[in-house]
């Protein structure tokens, strides 16, 4: 059976990962005053992060449109697909996947299969590849699904951002907090795993980091580890240094700059990691 993948653009492939293995990206968007940019197409990342701090106004990201979801179906279909998996970005941070099941009920021409990934950027984008992998290996769409399902409880991502500031900016924290962050300096660490958000604060990045590979150990043997930042690889190989004891030997290990549609919440500067338990 011919299957297509289909992700959005939070899910943070690398291009050529994502053409190699025939996965289809739909951009959200990324509005800057007046101006609305195709996620990784009309905007680099290093020059949105570089800008970031200096926009007049906070950015905003918004979903892909629905007719954007409803010709990537389309376009499946037409490159023979019997089949399409469409997964996306946590239900509980964006409205992405309520769109893709809307544009869902508009193409009768395929079935279409919408998974809600209960992650963010590779967290999501390791499980549009696994799925790519599946569909080489001749697995059918059911079990395809069955693994999605195990593979969201396994993966958890953890990342240490520089500044509560842009938190605060797109209301994910409250101002008092953001304004105390900034005074002491406290580094918070973001947590997200099935769906679930959760942050703790640390004084520096270092002991935010030795935070972290605390938390990694906790959770090895590990499948698959893979690393994102926010104009802040210096940071990614110092935590990669930290964790190296936990990458598995076999591991393509994939790092990435966050696209800006995550980006635009939680600033330039920020590292993380993302773990695929075994």
């Amino acid at each position: 059976m011919n299957i297509k993948i289909v992700t959005d653009s939070t899910s943070d492939l690398p291009g050529e990962v994502a053409r190699e293995w025939g996965i289809t990206v739909v951009p959200a968007y990324i509005n800057i005053g007046e101006q609305s940019f195709l996620d990784g197409i009309d905007l680099s990342r290093q020059e949105f992060y570089h800008q970031l701090p200096d926009y007049p106004q906070s950015p905003t990201t918004s979903a892909p449109g629905l007719a954007a979801f409803a010709s990537a179906y389309e376009k499946s279909a037409d490159e023979g697909a019997q089949g399409i998996i469409s997964i996306h970005v946590a239900e509980t941070l964006s409205t992405t996947i309520n769109v893709a099941r809307k544009a869902k009920e508009m193409v009768s021409r395929v079935p279409i299969w919408v998974v809600d990934s209960g992650q963010v950027s590779l967290g999501l984008g390791l499980q549009a590849l696994e799925a790519a992998k599946a569909v080489v290996h001749g697995q059918h769409i059911e079990e395809i699904i069955r693994q999605l399902t195990d593979l969201r409880k396994r993966t958890y991502v953890y990342a240490v951002v520089d500044t509560l500031e842009f938190l605060r900016r797109s209301g994910r924290v409250a101002r008092y907090r953001a304004i105390l962050g900034s005074m002491v300096k406290i580094k918070p660490i973001i947590t997200f795993h099935d769906g679930v958000i959760k942050m703790e604060m640390a004084v520096t990045t270092a002991k935010a980091f030795k935070r972290i590979s605390e938390i990694v150990a906790s959770l090895a043997p590990l499948e698959r580890i893979s690393f994102v930042h926010t104009l802040a690889q210096s940071k990614v190989d110092e935590l990669q240094k930290l964790l190296h004891p936990f990458i598995p030997i076999a591991d393509r290990t994939l790092t990435q700059e966050v696209t800006p549609a995550i980006g635009a919440h939680i600033g330039p500067g920020a590292a993380g990691v993302v773990c695929v338990r075994t």
